[in-house]
């Protein structure tokens, strides 16, 4: 470290004593100016921002001093500083993506899918379309297998009208389930394309022939039937009918609906689509219930499943059976280490609940553990952990958490 350098620090150290912390921070950005990858000293100086209320260049000095850290392979560090400037403005979604990615980078598929989670909340309630497409992909991304995202981005594209981006990703995962033998999954996923792409006679017909190789008459009839309702006069639904021997099977016949959810009519606006949720997977909220809890009582620790079970029931009314899966699901939650997921769910469940005591001790508990651990920018003054990085003369740190 030069001498001049060592100067400069100390002079700023001077006027931080004082109180004088604008000439402290002049001291300081002289430094970055010639040495603009100095971490700790773009610490000290996002620190004095903040404290003088300078918050966007706090944010800023913050948010490069994280990418360093990232580029330097320090990720726990990073992650610190993210979330520091997560605690001046929760509205900064960079951070929020940034922090999800490292946790992806670090193995944490759990935590960077309830980061990201987090994020689509966020931009949801900011309005923010464009973004939210972009992040429920990079869920997606992290964790291909999990339907229930899958239909939530076909929802959100069918909710802005991006009818045709709807349609192609529910396909894709029809073809998906398809392929991993997932019979019933299959088949709701593609009653809920054909309600958006009922034109779409080919996949019609080569759905249903799939669905006759396999010994499934009344599934391959299903479509058919929606198919029909948009193209009557189409010949080669006709003509499929004929050749297969499912003239009896033609619309109107009773019990085709049950094998969805589904009835005969076929008109779908974006809210009733975006509301459905699986509903056409499992049949109507009764059998879908029983068809959760059938899962649940088979595999007890997927959260996914149990999620889907709460939404049901809060949607059919059933409040005390919806209270205690949720308080099963924040358990759960808690016991694998997936705290903020938790935390929201216990939120949610004292806001509707607000006489529920054992969520409020959860959620009062929870909320003490996380705030001991958050990690904080330290002062210069205060250093609390040796940089990873020996001998770097790096003598500012980040006390991070695992």
């Amino acid at each position: 470290m030069g001498l001049q350098k060592e100067k400069t620090i100390a002079s700023a150290l001077k006027y931080i004593q004082k109180g004088q912390l604008e000439k402290a921070l002049k001291e300081y950005l002289s430094i970055i100016e010639n040495e603009p990858n100095d971490v700790r000293i773009i610490l000290r100086a996002a620190e004095i921002h903040a404290r003088i209320g300078d918050i966007k260049n706090a944010i800023d000095m913050y948010m490069k001093a994280a990418s360093i850290y990232t580029n330097q392979g320090f990720y726990l560090k990073a992650i610190a500083v993210y979330k520091n400037v997560l605690k001046i403005d929760e509205l900064k979604f960079q951070a929020h993506d940034k922090l999800a990615e490292l946790y992806s980078r670090l193995g944490l598929t759990n935590e960077a899918k309830a980061q990201y989670l987090h994020l689509c909340d966020l931009l949801r309630q900011q309005s923010i379309e464009g973004d939210l497409s972009g992040t429920l992909n990079k869920i997606i991304e992290l964790d291909p297998g999990d339907i229930s995202m899958r239909i939530k981005l076909a929802d959100y594209y069918s909710s802005i009208g991006r009818t045709a981006d709807a349609a192609s990703e529910l396909l894709s995962l029809a073809n998906t389930l398809r392929d991993l033998g997932m019979i019933n999954e299959h088949a709701g996923v593609l009653d809920r394309y054909f309600l958006l792409r009922p034109d779409d006679i080919e996949t019609g017909i080569e759905s249903a022939r799939y669905y006759l190789d396999i010994g499934e008459p009344y599934k391959a009839a299903r479509i058919l039937q929606i198919c029909n309702k948009k193209s009557p006069d189409d010949p080669r639904v006709s003509a499929f009918f004929e050749e297969t021997g499912l003239k009896n099977l033609k619309p109107g016949v009773s019990g085709l609906s049950d094998e969805s959810g589904v009835t005969g009519e076929n008109t779908c606006d974006d809210k009733s689509f975006a509301d459905s949720g699986l509903r056409l997977i499992h049949g109507g909220d009764e059998k879908e219930i029983e068809s959760l809890q059938r899962t649940i009582a088979m595999d007890p620790a997927n959260p996914a499943v149990r999620r889907e079970l709460i939404s049901i029931l809060e949607k059919s009314g059933r409040l005390e059976e919806y209270k205690n899966e949720s308080l099963s699901l924040a358990r759960l939650l808690l016991n694998n280490g997936r705290n903020e997921e938790a935390r929201q769910m216990l939120t949610g469940l004292q806001e509707k609940f607000p006489e529920e005591a054992e969520a409020s001790a959860m959620l009062e508990k929870l909320e003490t553990e996380m705030a001991a651990s958050v990690p904080d920018i330290v002062t210069p003054e205060k250093p609390s952990m040796r940089d990873e990085k020996k001998g770097s003369g790096d003598d500012f740190e980040i006390n991070v958490e695992d």
